[in-house]
């Protein structure tokens, strides 16, 4: 689930703050372009920091942790919209 995307206005491409299923865990990854940034795990609230996420999103992420895993553990998990 995507939680942010920011795009500076002087690039092509865009750094999306996102959480991943990752067996049964989500993991808080990081996006730029087309592909995931190599991160730790443990590290990732310092490197969204650097990346520049917003405090909101911070504030909502429970919120967000929840809905994604409600999507994942939903029957209708391989739909085209889920949520």
């Amino acid at each position: 689930m995507v939680v942010e995307y920011k795009r500076a206005n002087n690039k092509n491409f865009g750094t999306a703050f996102v959480l991943v299923e990752n067996g049964k865990e989500l993991e808080k990854r990081l996006v730029v372009g087309n592909g995931f940034i190599p991160t730790e795990p443990q590290n990732w609230l310092t490197e969204w920091n650097e990346a520049g996420v917003s405090a909101e999103v911070l504030d909502k992420l429970p919120k967000y942790e929840e809905k994604t895993k409600k999507i994942m553990n939903s029957s209708s998990r391989n739909s085209e919209i889920v949520g």
